[in-house]
């Protein structure tokens, strides 16, 4: 369901949050644990905090995560993780004109 991140603590608000949808690609914080990257298999609902998500231009790299694998996470807003995937997607097009994945 998804992988376990190594490192220092993210600092979260104590309790939980009320249950709402996650997806791939989600973070969630447990208390007093290590952050979760939930992979392809998310459960549709989470109530622990959520303090990140992988950009749709980068969930393909998820699966290709071993363990002990490094990852570094870098912050973006929306209008650079959609220019992102925008540029990944045209790319993609270029290079095989006959494959849709959008």
């Amino acid at each position: 369901i998804g992988i376990e991140l190594e490192g220092a603590p993210l600092p979260t608000t104590s309790g939980s949050m009320t249950s709402s949808a996650v997806f791939p690609g989600t973070i969630q914080a447990p208390p007093g644990g290590s952050p979760y990257l939930l992979g392809p298999d998310a459960a549709t609902m989470g109530g622990y905090p959520r303090v990140g998500q992988i950009a749709r231009a980068d969930r393909h790299l998820m699966g290709q995560l071993r363990p002990g694998t490094k990852i570094r996470l870098v912050a973006a807003g929306p209008d650079e993780a959609r220019n992102l995937y925008i540029g990944k997607m045209k790319q993609l097009r270029r290079h095989l004109p006959d494959v849709r994945l959008d």
